[in-house]
């Protein structure tokens, strides 16, 4: 993981990964000499974010488009049956079809991890949790416990529904290209932790993969999501412009080695954005560094928390 990290252009020398024992997993220290406020704790090129704007560059985005095509068909001949007996209403302009960017998100990470090793992710997919104990994992002795609470009414429910859904467009994808997601990598199993992978570790950030400035941008971010959690974190996510790596070329589809830490289209040959993390605040030698995931209710953390 390391050596790919190093290898695909990311600083990573003020940070490093340390296992932090079973009840906080894998997460980072400070290097031996601190880190004063205001350095890169560690930066990664921008083409390395698993987000939508990756989807979509990939294999699956003709098959995205046309899924999300066949939802907006399904969706307009719901509204307008259920319509016919209803007044006339003033036409309001479709903003045009579209998958969720999340859903684009889950898709991609089932795609890339049915490619194993061809992938160009692959070393951080490996490092993933193979399993996960939240609520949407929980067995029937389980779930029991949670009834009466908003979680088992509200939440829960609502999170199974968009896996439901999300299943769908699954199945149309694949049965409109089978071999972009097989069916033995794309199991329903194998859709519950994507989704599980997605709602506990994306993390909003400042750029796109084809960086790109995009406020409220969600992605899959490799070694930053490794970091473990405190909501006190004086830590931030910024963007910086650095030399870019002289063999590296523009991005292929599949999201091959040697495109994923290239420049967008159209920005400076020389150049190449980076996603980073900015100490908030001195940082003591061999403390562990933690992000801020967020505000989340313990409903939320049980839902969707990390192993």
């Amino acid at each position: 993981m390391e050596g790919w990290l190093q290898a695909s252009g990311c600083v990573c020398d003020n940070v490093r990964m340390q296992w932090m024992g079973a009840d906080r997993g894998w997460g980072g220290r400070a290097r031996e000499g601190g880190v004063a406020r205001g350095e890169v704790l560690l930066a990664f090129p921008a083409g390395m974010l698993l987000d939508a704007t990756a989807a979509h560059r990939s294999a699956l985005g003709p098959l995205l488009e046309k899924a999300a095509v066949a939802a907006e068909a399904a969706v307009a001949a719901a509204t307008c049956t259920a319509a016919a007996e209803e007044p006339p209403r003033k036409a309001r302009r479709p903003a045009g079809p579209k998958v969720p960017d999340a859903w684009a998100i889950i898709l991609l990470l089932l795609h890339e991890r049915a490619k194993a090793e061809r992938s160009f992710w692959f070393p951080y997919i490996d490092m993933l949790p193979k399993h996960f104990d939240n609520a949407l994992h929980f067995t029937g002795g389980e779930a029991e416990l949670l009834a009466g609470t908003h979680l088992a009414d509200a939440l829960l429910p609502n999170s199974n529904r968009d896996l439901a859904q999300l299943g769908e467009t699954l199945e149309f994808m694949r049965g409109c290209d089978p071999a972009a997601l097989p069916e033995g990598s794309c199991s329903v199993q194998a859709l519950r932790w994507a989704h599980s992978v997605f709602w506990s570790r994306a993390l909003v950030v400042p750029l796109d993969s084809n960086a790109q400035p995009k406020e409220q941008n969600q992605a899959l971010c490799p070694y930053l999501d490794l970091l473990n959690h405190s909501p006190r974190s004086p830590h931030r996510l910024s963007s910086y412009e650095a030399p870019a790596i002289s063999h590296t070329a523009p991005p292929e589809p599949e999201g091959a080695r040697a495109g994923a830490c290239a420049l967008a289209a159209g920005a400076p040959s020389s150049r190449s954005a980076m996603v980073a993390l900015i100490a908030g605040a001195d940082v003591a030698a061999e403390s562990e560094v933690v992000i801020n995931y967020g505000r989340k209710s313990n409903e939320q953390l049980l839902l969707y928390g990390r192993v």
